[in-house]
């Protein structure tokens, strides 16, 4: 991991620069830290030595500019700006910053040329403004602007800003809100955002779509065939209470937390007990778990002895790296970053990195605070053993602010302690004894009066079962993430989340039981409704939405009948294609052995969920269908549609071995004259039409003969196989060999000529039907 990710950071500006923000907020929020990081090291941090008699330091030396006599900035007129054209390098003869690595992004020049055309002001704090307690808020002025004071911030003036009042919601306590209407509430606060916008609700969905619906909600599995005499409301009450309940939910969890059974990087090491903390969360889920006591056994269970290394295994889910290439305070520096910005985003919904560097840009986050919450973590020993790492306390190193994020570059030393701008925090504070800084932090982050805490957990909840949360930025509640559609529904929901207990079970019950949740797919109106409503924002109808890539997998898995359903443990070397687990992978410059899947059949049909995550080792099927990698945490997965999606599930081994598999199961239990119809009711849970049933028929008999003419040819897995290598010492090229052990106790999946030409041409059927929107989807 870098130590410094300023760009990353600044490259919000090119979706955070809103139009309504004012020449002096953008000078405040956006240019003058701009400033401090790319030029006052030269053209104002020492005045003895500004370098081309340029300083920056004040508005009237910006505009005078330099030796040259040339203004620098003429407010308005960015074209006859010197300073821009310096930025940009179209002049070989002015290019600053001189060094290519410091050049200024285009969205940072932008942003430059933005404040230039407002006329370029530099404003200066005022005298009159009284310095605020940490947490303390002012209310609004005349332009709907609050001040929010916090810890000492290293710029300036950066203390005095104002945000604009809308966007520091997140940060405000959530208010007990009414439902504008009798019956259920959420249906009461949303009907009357529908009625404000002139739109009409679709009607309910059917019960046999709901059924799926909830199923795949709940479970990521289909309907059970036995689930179709129950109503919607008894299927929500079996399935909350089935043990697959826990892995869908576990996979959402893991998708934010980052999970993986390997480090990457270069060494990518297996991590032998990171299923420990799949497994935890699994039961935690199922056994629903008081939330806020699920946020304090992975922050602090040690301490509070709520939990152990299971639980707190989240701490070190990144990516990590220790070689010999890097010093013992790199990667100690490497995990404290990651174990800063990881609780923020998973619990908090604020990426604190952005706030490594200099007090960030456009959250009341100083600097200060990214490195108190860092020194809670400084008493915390991430400790490694084989193959995994534990969690402990220890004698805290002092945390000084690093300037620019650098190591190399410390400056004050500071205390630990949590977030400054909220009222709540002063009644948190974190010892600076070793044992107990964690506890603290935990003990913050799940107090019921903190305003992010049950707000960004109910919007998850919302979002995994309406596909967008009513924040549609679920890792960012802040000025540079989405606001809510429905304030006041979200906040109702964050208050009934904690005095239902912070029940995930509860909250799901309650959401699933409305008429938003249960209506179709398709409005009465649907010109209308795109018109209106194109973005979908106000839930008029449900979302459809496809399968994930685990769905797709495991519900093949269910249809053909060989779902290993077993929950937990350490997880399967699963089946990727042959030339993708052939590839050469190398760990620190040396071959690796080739990747083997599990020999035994059983093992390799277990659940998605269970497949071992190696980050350098893809999977072409979970890839295909968008999912996330493990580097960076993932609150909402892609939803792309690319043509790779139907070569893989038409041409993989795995769909055609899944389909073959399924037809072989039709023609040994049914009737020719049958098939077709039984093999719809398996795959899509319905009877074909009738003109789906000639066609379909027409088929089978036309494959029939081809495959009778066309007898599939034998073929044999490698024992061995050979990789491209270099010798080390000369660089020459060579090739090294390697004995695929498991190779030779192998439990093929069920081949085409083991079955009759039938068969065959029914397992084509069967693929089709994998591959229709109506198996892909949920309506």
């Amino acid at each position: 991991m870098p130590q410094s990710l300023p760009r990353l950071c600044l490259a919000l500006l090119a979706i955070t620069l809103p139009a309504r923000a004012d020449g002096e907020s953008l000078y405040t929020q956006t240019i003058r830290p701009l400033f401090a990081q790319k030029c006052l090291s030269c053209h104002g941090d020492k005045p003895e030595k500004i370098k081309g008699d340029f300083d920056m330091r004040t508005r009237d030396g910006v505009l005078a500019g330099g030796e040259s006599g040339d203004p620098a900035v003429v407010p308005g007129h960015p074209e006859r700006s010197t300073l821009l054209r310096a930025i940009t390098w179209t002049d070989p003869d002015l290019e600053m910053p001189p060094k290519e690595n410091d050049r200024l992004t285009a969205a940072e020049v932008d942003a430059v040329k933005k404040w230039i055309e407002a006329g370029a002001p530099m404003p200066e704090p005022r005298a009159d403004q009284a310095e605020l307690a940490a947490g303390e808020w002012t209310s609004a002025d005349a332009s709907g602007r609050v001040r929010i004071g916090t810890r000492e911030a290293e710029t300036g003036d950066w203390s005095r800003r104002g945000y604009e009042s809308a966007s520091v919601w997140a940060f405000r306590t959530p208010e007990r809100q009414e439902p504008p209407a009798s019956g259920h509430p959420i249906d009461a606060f949303l009907n009357a955002a529908l009625k404000t916008a002139g739109l009409e609700p679709a009607p309910k969905a059917d019960d046999a779509v709901l059924r799926r619906r909830i199923a795949y909600d709940l479970t990521g599995l289909p309907p059970a065939p036995e689930d179709q005499a129950l109503s919607p409301d008894e299927l929500v009450g079996k399935l909350l209470a089935s043990p697959h309940y826990g892995e869908r939910m576990a996979q959402h969890w893991l998708d934010v937390t980052r999970y993986a059974d390997s480090n990457g990087f270069s060494k990518d090491e297996i991590r032998h007990d990171a299923h420990l903390y799949r497994s935890y969360v699994i039961r935690s889920f199922n056994e629903d778990k008081p939330y806020d006591r699920f946020v304090r056994e992975q922050i602090a269970g040690d301490e509070l002895g709520l939990a152990g290394q299971e639980a707190l295994a989240f701490l070190w889910m990144g990516p990590w790296e220790m070689t010999n290439m890097t010093s013992d305070a790199v990667a100690r520096q490497n995990w404290l970053d990651d174990a800063v910005n990881t609780v923020g985003v998973t619990f908090l919904g604020q990426e604190l990195r952005c706030a490594k560097c200099h007090d960030h840009k456009f959250d009341p986050i100083p600097i200060r605070d990214y490195y108190s919450m860092q020194a809670v973590f400084a008493s915390t020993l991430h400790h490694r053993k084989a193959g995994s790492f534990e969690i402990r306390s220890a004698k805290p190193d002092p945390i000084r602010i690093l300037k620019g994020g650098a190591l190399e570059s410390p400056g004050d030393e500071v205390r630990p302690g949590v977030l400054s701008a909220f009222a709540m925090s002063s009644e948190h504070p974190v010892p600076d004894a070793a044992k107990g800084r964690r506890a603290a932090l935990a003990n913050w982050i799940a107090d019921p009066a903190h305003p992010l805490t049950a707000r960004v957990m109910a919007n998850r909840i919302w979002q995994w079962h309406f596909g967008r949360g009513l924040v549609d930025s679920p890792n960012v509640f802040g000025v540079a993430g989405s606001r809510p559609s429905h304030p006041e529904l979200l906040d109702w929901l964050a208050v009934r989340f904690i005095e239902d207990g912070w029940s995930v079970k509860k909250m799901q019950r309650l959401i699933l039981s409305s008429d938003a949740y249960r209506r179709a797919a398709t409005h009465p109106d649907p010109g209308r409704l795109a018109s209106e409503d194109p973005d979908g924002k106000w839930l008029a109808t449900f979302r459809p939405r496809r399968l994930g890539a685990e769905e797709i997998r495991d519900s093949m898995l269910v249809v053909s009948g060989e779902l290993n359903r077993k929950v937990g443990g350490p997880g399967f070397k699963a089946e990727i294609n042959w030339e993708v687990a052939f590839q050469p992978r190398l760990a620190m410059g040396k071959l690796t052995p080739p990747w083997e899947p599990e020999p035994k059949r059983a093992d390799r049909h277990r659940r998605s969920l269970y497949a071992m995550r190696i980050r350098n080792l893809g999977h072409p099927l979970m890839e295909v269908f968008n999912r996330p990698n493990t580097e960076m945490s993932c609150g909402r997965r892609d939803d792309t549609t690319v043509v790779t999606q139907a070569f893989t599930l038409f041409h993989s081994d795995f769909s055609r071995a899944r389909a073959l598999r399924l037809a072989d199961r039709i023609t040994k239990s049914t009737e020719p004259a049958d098939r077709i119809t039984v093999a719809f009711r398996e795959v899509l849970r319905r009877s074909p039409e009738t003109s789906e049933l000639k066609a379909c028929a027409k088929h089978l008999n036309e494959m029939s003969a081809h495959h009778r003419a066309h007898p599939p040819e034998r073929d044999k897995l490698p024992t061995k196989v050979g990789l491209p290598d270099v010798e080390e010492r000369t660089g020459r090229a060579k090739t090294t060999h390697f004995t695929l052990k498991g190779m030779a106790k192998y439990e093929r999946d069920l081949q085409a000529w083991e079955v009759d030409a039938e068969t065959r041409a029914l397992a084509e059927l069967c693929l089709v039907l994998f591959n229709s929107s109506e198996f892909l989807h949920v309506y």
